[in-house]
Formats: structure tokens, C-alpha cells, sequence
């Protein structure tokens, strides 16, 4: 079978890292489907500049989408839907595909599907967070039904992480019949091989006793990470030596890149000797090892999975996490039972949390493995792609 996944950014950084929970499950479901024999296209843009167009990877042949704007804007969206489309019909016509398979954060971006009718293999759409806004941006309360709905209606199924999502998805006015929970796929390296705690601390130059903390993920505000730098000055207080690991940073240049504002507020904070910039990882092994606990304030999901893979990531490293009542998340952490869950924008609730982790090593140490067993069932890529081959099947057949 010849597949093929559309999206923005489904590329790996010069450095050879994948960001975000999208772009990894595309190259962990595409690297499978690879593995077992499909020929898999990505169409895709390249802000970084690191993928030539028709370069080969593990996960696919890279097709590179030119744009024009920048990244989130009107401009940027339109370039990419108007030229991704005929990037792909060309290639349909002259090779043929059996599947496409559009990968977004919005359900606006499947307007794509409008312009690729002509395309007659059957048609997936992976919806990652809650976002039905007409325009770029971010938007967690609602959005617009009619909008979501005729944008999608292209497509013979839509997938979702989350049974929060899906709700969503069906007060949106998509067809529950074309509902299909699908949860992302932990990349294979996340459950096998993993440093231990003091190897991985060597590497990063960290101290063998001191509690860290890790945040990961970018500056954008709703990842809540000046909610967390706050918590830290008070977890300070009862924990002088506690660290925060800070794997943060952009991919790329783009207007919500909110770093010179983070940083001044570390410095108001006087948090400068308390943190460990780490920016962008290749391997999150390392820095979720070295950590007593992963700490995910996200204000909403709007703009990131809605089954959050950071979390994910962290559960199946064996660490506890502390995170807030936001979309899927509390599916995950099961309320409480494989996780400490805090409200949203809750200063006080995730210090609590974060000293809640570091006073109970021990509880902590046990909360982890419980979490553990739990993502690494749930979450393997092979069972992923089971559950995602079923879809393809089903929908081949009703072709």
C-alpha cells in the first residue's frame, strides 16, 4: 500500500530531533508502516531547512511543500493547503495512492480535503487538540460547529487521542460514525533501554541528590511555564537545592516565540542558579530519567496532542508527573491514580504537587512504575498501528 501523511513540520531538526507530540507520532507510525513493508510519502513543509525534497527517512520520502508567510499565519496556512494539494494530486496522478492520511492540531486544515476530491483513495484525518477555529490561532472554549464540520466532511474518518476530544468533536457537528479514538504511538526507543537515573544525571552534569524538576516543551503561554517557574521559587523554600531541568526552546522562528520573556522572568524570580538550560533534546530518555518528576502546567490543549506525548514519554521513563486538569489529561493520569492532577493556572496547586512528588520518594518511585506498566500497554506502536490498519482496511473496503 502506498500512504500518504500531510502535515506541517513532519521533518526532524537539524540537530535530528523531533518536536512536538504530532510530528513524533507521524514519524513513529510511518517508520512502522515503513518497517512492514508500505510505501510512505510526507508532504510537508521545512522551516528548518533540513530535509532535501524527495530525501529518504526511516518514517518516508520527504515532499516539500514550498510556503510563503510566516509560520501561523493566514498566509502561511493557505500557501500550505493550496500547494500541498497540488503537490499531492500530481503525485496521485502520476504514481497513485491507496491512502491519505492529514495530520493536524486544527480542524481547519482539512479544507485540504476539498481540493484533493479528485484523489480517490480513501481519506484520514488525525484532529490532535481541541482547535475549530476558522483562522490560525488558538482557541480552547469552542470555535465555529458549521465551520468544523463542513472542513472535515471530506474526509471518510477522523481520529481523535481522547474521549474528551471526541465529545468535542461531536458537539462540533462532526458525524459521531466518523469518530474514531485512536491514541498516538510511543516511539520504539522509549521502552527499551533506558539510562538510569545516575547515568543520566552524569551526562547532563547534574548534581547525584539534588530533586529536579523537568519541564519540556516550548514558551508558549498556554504550556504554562511561567506558572511553573512561580512554583518553583516557593518549592525552593522547602527544597533549597530542587533544580529545574529545563529541556525548552523553539524549532523555529515564528511570532509566538515567547523566550526573551520567559528568561526575564527568571531572572525578576532570581531563579538563575536554580535552573539547567538543556533547550531542545534529541533523546527525552536522558532528561526524563534524570528527573524525580515531569511537570506539564499546560493552560489547554489547543495547540498541542491532546493525549499530550511529553507525558506520555514520562510515564512509560517510569517518573511521576504532576500536570493540569486540561483536555485529555486527566484520562491519562486517571484523575489521581497515575498522576498528581492540579487545576489550570494554579500556582499554589502545582507547588503542592511538585513537593507533594519530592517529600514521598518512595510513593513516588511506585506511582511511576504503576504509570509505567499502564502507557506501555496502551501505547506501543505496534498496537497503535494495528488499531490504525484496522481503519485503512475498513475504509478500503467500503471504497
Amino acid at each position: 500500500m502506498r500512504i500518504a501523511h500531510v502535515g506541517v513540520e513532519i521533518i526532524p531538526t537539524g540537530a535530528g530531533a523531533f518536536v512536538g507530540g504530532l510530528v513524533k507520532n507521524v514519524a513513529t507510525i510511518g517508520a512502522q508502516q515503513a518497517a512492514n513493508g508500505h510505501r510512505v510519502d510526507v508532504f510537508t513543509t521545512d522551516l528548518h531547512g533540513s530535509a532535501g525534497n524527495g530525501a529518504a527517512h526511516a518514517y518516508g520520502r520527504i515532499h516539500r511543500i514550498p510556503t510563503r508567510g510566516r509560520y501561523g499565519s493566514l498566509p502561511f496556512a493557505a500557501s500550505f493547503v493550496s500547494r500541498g494539494a497540488r503537490e499531492i494530486r500530481r503525485t496521485s496522478e502520476a504514481d497513485g495512492i491507496d491512502l491519505l492520511h492529514v495530520h493536524s492540531a486544527y480542524a481547519s486544515l482539512g479544507v485540504i480535503g476539498r481540493r484533493l476530491r479528485a484523489v480517490r483513495a480513501p481519506k484520514v484525518f488525525s484532529l490532535y487538540s481541541p482547535n475549530f477555529r476558522v483562522v490560525p490561532g488558538h482557541d480552547h472554549k469552542g470555535g465555529t460547529r458549521r465551520f468544523a464540520r463542513r472542513a472535515l466532511e471530506a474526509f471518510d474518518a477522523v481520529l481523535v487521542p481522547s474521549d474528551h476530544l471526541r465529545t468535542r468533536a461531536v458537539a462540533a457537528g462532526i458525524p459521531t460514525d466518523a469518530i474514531v479514538k485512536l491514541p498516538p504511538a510511543l516511539d520504539p526507543s522509549m521502552l527499551r533501554d533506558l539510562p538510569s537515573r545516575d547515568d543520566a544525571r552524569r551526562r547532563l552534569g547534574l548534581p547525584a541528590e539534588a530533586p529536579v524538576v523537568l519541564f519540556l516543551g516550548n514558551y508558549s503561554p498556554w504550556k504554562g511555564v511561567e506558572d511553573l517557574l512561580r512554583a518553583m521559587k516557593a518549592v525552593r523554600r522547602r527544597f533549597p537545592e530542587a533544580l529545574l531541568l529545563a529541556a525548552w526552546g523553539e524549532p523555529y522562528e515564528w511570532s509566538g516565540n515567547r523566550r526573551e520573556a520567559v528568561l526575564g522572568l527568571v531572572a525578576s524570580l532570581s531563579l538563575e542558579q536554580a535552573i539547567r538550560h538543556v533547550g531542545i533534546v534529541e533523546d527525552v530518555r536522558t532528561v526524563l530519567r534524570a528527573a524525580d518528576v515531569l511537570v506539564s502546567p499546560f493552560h489547554c490543549t489547543c495547540k498541542v496532542l491532546d493525549y499530550p506525548l511529553s507525558i506520555l514519554e514520562a510515564m512509560a521513563c517510569e517518573r511521576p508527573v504532576v500536570a493540569t486538569r486540561v483536555g485529555g489529561v486527566p484520562e491519562i493520569l486517571a484523575d489521581g491514580a497515575r498522576g498528581r492532577v492540579v487545576e489550570p493556572q494554579d500556582v499554589a496547586g502545582l507547588e503542592a504537587g511538585i513537593e507533594g512528588v519530592l517529600s514521598d520518594p518512595d510513593g513516588s518511585r511506585e506511582l511511576g512504575l504503576r504509570a509505567a506498566d499502564w502507557a506501555r500497554a496502551q501505547f506501543r506502536p505496534e498496537a497503535v498501528l494495528r488499531r490504525l490498519d484496522a481503519v485503512y482496511v475498513r475504509l478500503g473496503a467500503a471504497r
